[in-house]
Parts: C-alpha cells; sequence; structure tokens
C-alpha cells in the first residue's frame, strides 16, 4: 500500500510541479517552498475521486 500510495504522489508532482527562482536574490522567503506546500494542500483536498460529487474545497485556517 505504502508503493502504491508513494507512486501516486510522484504522478502528482511530476504533474503539478513548479520551478521557479526569484528574481531578486536578496528575496528572504522560499517561494517554490511556499507554493508548494500551497499546492500540496490544494491536491489533498481536491481528489479525482471526488469528481461528480457534491462537495467543495474545505476551508484552510
Amino acid at each position: 500500500m505504502l508503493a502504491e500510495h508513494v507512486l501516486a504522489w510522484k504522478h502528482l508532482w511530476r504533474r503539478f510541479d513548479v520551478h521557479i527562482q526569484p528574481t531578486d536574490q536578496g528575496f528572504k522567503s522560499n517561494v517554490p517552498m511556499l507554493l508548494r506546500l500551497n499546492m500540496f494542500h490544494l491536491l489533498q483536498a481536491v481528489s479525482p475521486n471526488s469528481i461528480g460529487l457534491d462537495i467543495g474545497v474545505p476551508a484552510r485556517n
């Protein structure tokens, strides 16, 4: 089961990952990490298994 889970996430990241670099080298925030964190939350909340169901994306605090 773990191997299938890891493989599923590899496929998701291959499809949705982004590669960006800040134009200002003095910029202190890790923009790619913050973007990936939010993408991770979206990918967890929005599943292909929920297509056609009357559900929404949950709020995040």
